[in-house]
């Protein structure tokens, strides 16, 4: 069996309790993946302080890293944390207020344990399954302190093809730092010395008058902490052993930060980091791969170019299996005199917001329109009049033949020809 994923999402309970995410049909998960977000209401901005989150788990293993900006304050305050307990959690200011942890693989999902300190909101969980691997692990990693020197992880029981790292500029786990960033990428295995790599880095500053939030897109490296305007470090894979990888620090030293991540084998399947840039139109475009995808990862930010560190409002993840489709996406008005500060949910791939006046209003916003055989469509329905970037990774390997629409896919249980001359059906 090889690598395959299914997407779900729920609402996390008011008070400490359990909550479950399953997708009918799926089976029993080897990890999982979560993004967690204060907005519950589809496509409606939350005009609130931001909680964001996103963390792993093999079942054993937890590491996450969580995101805070308080609205409305004329001198920002602005968190981040990251954890060994916990896979996602809401940290308010210094305290931890809200997290999860694992409880057990049930039918077609996970359970997992919520806990509540404080508080008693409800939020947004959105998570990624997968089974299928002959290996997954979800581990910390502390790259070289000094820059173009490597480290090594050779610990893991199988040989990885498929990494995400995450990293918030935290040297300690438990210990929430000022100025709250989050750093989300992957790397596929090439051959043993080769990898493909993309990730994307978004700042928050604390403690300045105005809001002072940017990102970076980056094409050639999986991890960074870019932060004020600089790349401070990056992460590059530059090899892949029988039991773990190499990473090579580049642009700077590290400082001893430490990152997150899941590793996962293929087990015959394929994956391929793409960029993504939107259209300067509305309607349809394609991203080529060289296989049938039948999950993906989006990551959309608002800046026009890559490899370029700029000032932004927003940025955004999506996941699908094709059937499932889900977005989640925070922001806060760059510039502002006061943090403008809104988090947004909703059912598709993209969906960033910007600022008109001190409103914020949808920017980018697309969809999934097909897993074709030699790449992926989105569907837009909302671009600027210049182009803007990101990346997703694309995980599947179907043989090639038609364009299959997303209504008529069943990602998890394959297709069922009805005649040569016919269709598909579920």
């Amino acid at each position: 069996m090889a690598l395959e994923l299914a997407v779900a999402r729920n609402t996390t309970p008011t008070t400490t309790g359990t909550v479950d995410l399953t997708v009918s049909g799926f089976g029993t998960p080897q990890a999982a993946m979560f993004f967690l977000n204060y907005a519950t209401s589809d496509g409606t901005p939350l005009e609130a302080t931001v909680f964001a989150s996103f963390g792993f788990t093999d079942g054993t293993n937890l590491r996450g890293i969580a995101h805070y900006v308080e609205d409305g304050q004329t001198t920002t305050d602005a968190k981040g944390t990251i954890s060994n307990t916990w896979i996602v959690a809401q940290v308010d200011d210094t305290t931890v207020t809200k997290y999860a942890t694992f409880d057990s693989w049930i039918a077609d999902g996970v359970r997992l344990n919520w806990v509540i300190t404080f508080g008693s909101a409800p939020m947004t969980i959105t998570c990624v399954l997968f089974k299928g691997a002959s290996g997954a692990s979800v581990f910390t990693f502390t790259p070289n302190a000094t820059q173009d020197a490597t480290a090594e992880k050779s610990d893991l029981s199988f040989a990885p093809e498929l990494l995400f790292f995450g990293a918030m500029g935290g040297t300690t786990p438990g210990v929430v730092i000022n100025s709250a960033l989050i750093s989300f990428g992957a790397a596929r295995k090439i051959d043993a010395s080769t990898s493909e790599q993309r990730h994307f880095c978004y700042w928050n500053k604390n403690g300045v008058a105005d809001v002072n939030a940017g990102a970076i897109v980056s094409t050639t490296r999986c991890v960074s902490q870019t932060f004020d305007g600089v790349l401070s470090w990056s992460g590059d894979i530059t090899a892949w052993g029988a039991n773990g990888f190499t990473m090579t620090t580049r642009d700077g030293g590290s400082g001893n930060d430490i990152v997150i991540g899941l590793a996962l084998d293929l087990n015959g399947a394929q994956a391929d980091v793409i960029d993504i840039d939107s259209p300067t139109s509305t309607g349809t475009k394609k991203y080529p791969l060289s296989f049938q995808p039948t999950g993906l990862f989006s990551v959309m930010s608002n800046l026009s170019a890559k490899d370029t560190i700029q000032d932004t409002d927003s940025f955004s993840y999506g996941v699908t299996d094709g059937t499932n489709k889900y977005v989640s996406e925070i922001g806060d008005q760059d510039g502002a005199a006061s943090s403008n500060t809104h988090s947004l949910v909703n059912q598709g791939l993209v969906e960033n917001q910007s600022y008109s006046g001190a409103t914020p209003v949808d920017f980018l916003v697309a969809t999934l329109s097909s897993f074709d055989a030699d790449g992926v469509t989105y569907n837009w329905t909302t671009v600027d009049a210049s182009a803007r970037y990101g990346f997703a990774l694309a995980i599947g390997g179907a043989a090639a033949g038609l364009s299959i629409p997303v209504a008529m896919q069943n990602m998890r249980g394959g297709f069922t020809p009805l005649s040569m001359r016919g269709g598909f059906i579920n």
